[in-house]
């Protein structure tokens, strides 16, 4: 059950806004709805972050990347396993190079040789600096 001081301040309520409509449609200023000072319009909040244009979301590079002196990694793989030159000088691994083992190589391109079964592959690489280039090959197939 609604309480008639309760009734009665809807009722008042609803009077200020017809009220308010009606002044509206004949004037452009706000109407004083009663006793109290018109409020300051609201400035509109700023949001909590700015929005940003696509360039700025963009995956920002460490400043090393820029670095060509950062060395860049080789993994490797081959089907079947081989013995793993690069530029001609022997690195003491063979296929797979995991990840966890990755080889350490300057920025820029290396020609990487495969050993297998007396047979000989090669292969061009671009390294880019921090980056992992990975080179998968069936050698089989793929005899020079």
């Amino acid at each position: 059950m609604v309480s008639e001081s309760i009734m009665n301040a809807l009722l008042s309520i609803e009077k200020k806004i017809e009220e308010h409509d009606a002044t509206k449609s004949r004037s452009s200023s706000p109407p004083n709805l009663g006793q109290e000072k018109p409020e300051k319009p609201e400035k509109p909040s700023k949001p909590a972050h700015k929005e940003k244009d696509p360039e700025e979301l963009a995956p920002v590079k460490p400043a090393a990347t820029a670095n060509t002196k950062e060395p860049g990694f080789l993994v490797a793989n081959t089907q079947p396993w081989a013995k793993v030159i690069i530029d001609g000088k022997d690195t003491g691994k063979t296929t797979p190079i995991a990840p966890r083992s990755k080889i350490a190589l300057k920025p820029g391109k290396h020609v990487v040789t495969f050993v297998a079964n007396g047979k000989k592959f090669n292969f061009d690489v671009v390294i880019k600096p921090a980056e992992d280039t990975r080179l998968i090959k069936q050698l089989a197939d793929t005899q020079q």
